[in-house]
């Protein structure tokens, strides 16, 4: 529940509230992946913290419950009821903790990466950068933008896999989880404040995965999705990298091995729609300013929302999307620089995007036979492959030899 702030964003700009420096965003000119990479060399420099500084960070104002039951205590996306009495108050640094193998909520809170750690480690490891090591706080182990503090045991729950929204409608409290997996033993189930887990829907704006996922409550649904875009966006330049060295398929599932578009169709379009039902609220922009004291950097989609639309286009209305879903490109390596597309639906528009974003090729209202589009003379390289339908649109990565 917004409160009174959403009345308020309807009639003034976020930028009103969000305390921008004056300047800090006059690079920012572009449109799609161009905006992107402009904001990434905005938002990459930033002054390096110590892991454990994210202790002083959560203990201050900006983390504390001033808008639920507005007690001060700890906030935790994983375990606030908005409209209850929470199952636990963290109000104490006692109730810091590293690590855990007590199977119930409400022991004590730690450091969430809600990119899992999983994802990145093994890159910095290969370059020589040991993730443990304090002074590195400006790699990802210690940025601030995606690491709430969180319940330690649904923290370990939710563990490497990717966010998303559940089948199940008849779910138990989970339960268990100790050991090396540390997933609950009743899967799917709900937490205390009713985050999910368990196996992904695989329809409407969600088509298009088959796992486990975490689905956190409505409130913080787009909280999420803003930390996910912004990590795409600050470590754009390292993106594949950090995809072709992780060796956990459940850790990089929501990735593409793209610098541009960084997510795949099925968590883009998720975290798209959770950033679109669920704006920006008065205690992510304070999180955001006081971030900014911090590290000296900010999460450019809670001062500018409409800059996820501008990169990345709407997210797609369930029917189109399944449709778009279900498009297959073949051959993958392309031969003889040619691909064919085969749809379940008419396609309006082609167009292939080279990796810096720039448009290579365009086909509007493209002939086909029986929805089998046939695409020749296409230039070596990677590429992105962007196909339209009824005003929506999803992109496919492409390899053309």
């Amino acid at each position: 529940m917004r409160k009174v702030f959403l009345m308020l964003f309807l009639f003034m700009s976020v930028q009103t509230f969000a305390q921008i420096p004056n300047g800090y965003y006059a690079s920012a000119t572009g449109t799609g992946f161009a905006l992107k990479s402009q904001l990434h060399t905005i938002i990459k420099n930033y002054v390096p913290k110590s892991y454990n500084s994210l202790w002083s960070l959560y203990s201050t104002s900006a983390y504390r419950d001033n808008y639920y039951e507005n007690d001060g205590s700890l906030l935790d996306i994983y375990s606030e009821k908005i409209n209850e009495i929470d199952f636990t108050n963290y109000n104490s640094t006692l109730l810091e903790c590293g690590s855990t193998t007590t199977s119930y909520e409400g022991l004590c809170y730690n450091r969430e990466h809600l990119v899992p750690e999983s994802f990145f480690e093994s890159y910095f490891n290969s370059i020589g950068i040991d993730t443990s090591i304090n002074s590195v706080a400006y790699y990802a182990k210690n940025d601030a933008h995606f690491i709430p503090p969180t319940d330690i045991r649904v923290n370990a729950w939710r563990g490497n896999l990717p966010f998303g929204r559940l089948s199940a409608t008849n779910l138990n409290p989970c339960a268990g989880g100790d050991g090396p997996s540390f997933s609950p033993t009743n899967l799917p189930c709900y937490t205390s404040n009713v985050s999910k887990i368990g196996f992904n829907n695989n329809s409407g704006y969600s088509a298009g995965y088959t796992g486990n996922v975490f689905e956190p409550i409505d409130e913080f649904k787009g909280d999420v999705a803003r930390a996910v875009l912004y990590f795409v966006t600050r470590y754009e330049d390292v993106l594949p990298l950090m995809y072709s060295t992780c060796s956990n398929t459940t850790a990089k599932a929501m990735f593409n091995g793209s610098s541009g578009q960084g997510l795949n169709a099925t968590f883009l379009n998720i975290m798209k729609t959770w950033h679109q039902n669920d704006p920006v609220s008065e205690r992510e922009i304070a999180i955001n300013n006081r971030i900014y004291t911090h590290q000296s950097n900010r999460n450019p989609f809670i001062d500018h929302p409409e800059w996820v639309t501008t990169i990345w286009g709407s997210p797609l209305q369930t029917e189109t999307f399944e449709l778009l879903s279900a498009i297959s490109v073949y051959p993958n390596p392309a031969v003889d620089n040619r691909i064919t597309i085969e749809a379940e639906t008419i396609l309006d528009e082609i167009n292939l995007i080279s990796t810096n974003g720039q448009l290579m090729l365009q086909i509007k209202n493209p002939n086909s036979d029986n929805n089998r589009y046939l695409v020749e003379n296409l230039p070596q390289g990677f590429y992105f492959l962007k196909l339209f339908s009824n005003n929506e649109s999803i992109t496919k990565k492409i390899i053309i030899n």
